[in-house]
């Protein structure tokens, strides 16, 4: 009969303490889903929030490509206009030559627009050293400037999505991770704000 009493109330005592673990463990799975769910759709909000500003720095980007064009196209005008110039001067030199009764004037004009010319070919070799610096320049800035944004918010999309793929590990599988892997400080913060791992 003893022995039937201590069958009974051991089986009463494990049955209670399994049914107590099952009960903390539950509730310990349930807050920690609800911490996860919140904490991922932060990281979403996040996330979205980055898109925004590289959406926006597309935008700024094909603004200064507008504004190249525009200037490209002034200074290309001007290189036409300065063409056309001397297209002019070629055409006076050569109806100049024909005439051999103002030979001598011919010879002073043609020293003179050699003079004009060299200018001119000076003024055209300037504009378009400093157009191709100022292109050069402009362009190494805009994709200096561009690399790097887009690198940060790789970096920071990469690292919301690794923390979000830990966050949606179960518990075990999160453990097993956290034995493989040395724990971000971040995780550790924010385990030790919600009270623990259970």
């Amino acid at each position: 009969m003893a022995t039937n009493d201590k069958y009974l109330n051991y089986y009463i005592e494990t049955l209670t303490s399994t049914l107590n673990d099952c009960v903390v463990r539950n509730v310990s799975m349930q807050a920690n889903a609800r911490i996860s769910s919140e904490v991922i759709e932060e990281l979403q909000q996040k996330i979205e929030e980055l898109q925004n500003v590289l959406a926006t720095t597309k935008d700024n980007s094909n603004t200064l490509n507008s504004q190249y064009t525009e200037e490209i196209k002034k200074l290309t005008a001007e290189i036409t206009e300065l063409r056309a110039i001397r297209n002019q001067y070629e055409n006076v030199k050569s109806e100049a030559a024909h005439v051999e009764t103002f030979r001598n004037e011919l010879v002073k004009e043609r020293e003179a627009h050699q003079v004009t010319r060299n200018d001119l070919q000076t003024k055209v070799n300037n504009i378009t050293n400093d157009f191709n610096n100022r292109i050069n320049k402009l362009n190494e800035t805009h994709n200096d400037k561009l690399n790097k944004v887009a690198l940060k918010h790789k970096e920071e999309i990469k690292l919301l999505n690794d923390r979000i793929a830990y966050l949606e590990m179960s518990p075990a599988k999160r453990k097993k991770f956290d034995m493989l892997n040395p724990k971000p400080e971040t995780v550790e913060e924010e385990t030790n704000k919600d009270g623990g791992v259970f």
